[in-house]
């Protein structure tokens, strides 16, 4: 309620949302906010619009950030490295990207007079898809937990608040698409970060298998 479309709003963010969304120009901000239905009767942003365009959502649900933690060898016994990331979710998805980008092994592979590709020991494309997952899927009322990146010498893990919503089991994990958070998802799918069809999990499997690693490994409690 206490959040301000004048103030708390990360105008740069929606500004390139509104291009990557292939929203028209000359509609304005105001008239955007009403069409995606990000306002509650009484005119305040939903939970869900502050999360996604709020320039600190931080400030109004505390545990909304992601935390990337970096520890020494494969056991949680010696910290190296630990950050918190804020600001709007894509802020946070971005920030994270470049926390692990620097942190992993990285090659460059230059082909012809294209740009070049980029390589990760574990493909990016499995972070794209597990964090942007987090994100969308997350229970953000859970007071207690925040998203985590944790790295260890042999692996990553990824964790959010949240089991499973109640209209997806555990054997149709990673086949069925059901939000918890339904206008968070509906934006990203919006900016093409996510699909509908349930199809990321897979996604994740295909390419550690492409780059010849071992299967990820999913937990639900």
């Amino acid at each position: 309620s206490g959040f301000s479309m004048d103030k708390d709003l990360d105008l740069d963010w929606f500004t390139e949302f509104r291009a990557e969304a292939g929203i028209s120009r000359p509609i304005g901000p105001s008239q955007i906010i009403q069409n995606l239905r990000l306002l509650l009767p009484d005119g305040s942003m939903k939970n869900g619009g502050a999360l996604f365009f709020g320039e600190k959502p931080e400030d109004f649900i505390e545990t909304a950030v992601i935390r990337c933690i970096a520890f020494e060898g494969k056991t949680k016994t010696n910290i190296i490295d630990d950050k918190f990331y804020g600001g709007a979710l894509i802020r946070q998805y971005e920030q994270a990207m470049q926390w692990l980008k620097g942190k992993l092994d990285v090659r460059y592979e230059i082909d012809g007079g294209g740009p070049r590709k980029e390589h990760w020991e574990i493909p990016e494309t499995a972070f794209k898809e597990a964090i942007i997952n987090a994100l969308s899927h997350r229970d953000y009322y859970d007071k207690g937990a925040k998203i985590t990146i944790e790295l260890f010498d042999d692996r990553v893990e990824i964790s959010n608040p949240g089991g499973l919503t109640s209209a997806i089991s555990p054997s149709e994990f990673g086949t069925k698409s059901h939000s918890r958070n339904p206008l968070i998802f509906g934006l990203f799918v919006r900016i093409k970060l996510v699909e509908q069809v349930g199809s990321g999990i897979g996604r994740m499997k295909d390419v550690l298998r492409e780059a010849g690693l071992p299967n990820p490994e999913f937990k639900m409690d």
